[in-house]
């Protein structure tokens, strides 16, 4: 569904810092990207919970026309930073055991659930759900444990922008796995490059057609990446495309 800018704009950020448990492939690859931003595997889940903190902080969501907004944006990338909009985990469906899952962090496996619960509240217009998986998220986010960040991160608009900036960076410095058609053969296959991917065109209001504040510029070749991932592959030559015209405008306004 397509939603226009309007509705109620967040502008608080919550300021509870979120603690990340160091293990497994959540200690991949990817580190601070620009500006210190963590962009590794465990700093887009430690994201992800942040944005969710945030949305949870404003109390009920009352009507839908709130996620005509940033909000519907931030509920968005939460499930897209948690892997919850690939292809490849939706055919699982829900209430699954993503242990064998390949591609995603075991902290994105904990999230998983919540993530769709949240994702198909979103489609499907329930508020109900997407306060329980909201709640239920921000739970198992409180429980992942480890040391705390020095800062909470940004989750303002520019906030969002930022890391969206640094995540596409890190892309392109792997694009010789970015560039490529996901080559998953397997339903529990999943290209990490695809999650990045989608992350960056949900921070951008790509996927409910939202205009950042102050990064309208963003918004085209937001829509673009999202058309290179929104189906069962990537388009390599859409992704790359979408990718250096994102990059481009970062670095514009930076």
């Amino acid at each position: 569904m397509i939603f226009k800018r309007g509705g109620v704009l967040l502008a608080a950020t919550s300021t509870v810092l979120l603690g990340l448990v160091l293990v497994g492939c959540d200690s991949g690859s990817g580190g601070k990207g620009k500006g210190g931003v963590d962009v590794s595997a465990q700093g887009q889940v430690g994201y992800a919970c942040q944005l969710a903190k945030h949305v949870q902080s404003q109390g009920d969501l009352g009507e839908m026309k709130q996620l005509s907004g940033l909000t519907g944006v931030q509920l968005t990338a939460v499930t897209k930073l948690v892997g919850a909009g690939h292809p490849r985990i939706a055919v699982l469906g829900d209430r699954q055991d993503y242990s064998e899952v390949e591609g995603i962090s075991a902290s994105q496996r904990k999230l998983m659930d919540p993530a769709l619960e949240i994702a198909s509240g979103f489609t499907t217009l329930k508020i109900e759900a997407l306060h329980s998986g909201l709640d239920s998220l921000v739970e198992e986010c409180d429980g992942l444990g480890g040391a705390k960040p020095a800062m909470a991160p940004d989750v303002s608009e520019d906030g969002m922008v930022a890391y969206a900036c640094a995540l596409t960076d890190k892309i392109r410095e792997e694009k010789s796995s970015a560039g490529e058609a996901s080559t998953a053969t397997s339903p529990r296959e999943v290209d990490p490059r695809m999650v990045e991917a989608q992350s960056v065109a949900a921070l951008l209001g790509g996927w409910t057609n939202y205009e950042m504040s102050g990064h309208e510029d963003l918004s085209t070749p937001a829509r673009q990446l999202t058309g290179a991932v929104s189906g069962d592959y990537m388009n390599p030559g859409s992704l790359d495309g979408a990718l250096n015209e994102v990059a481009g405008v970062c670095s514009a306004d930076s």
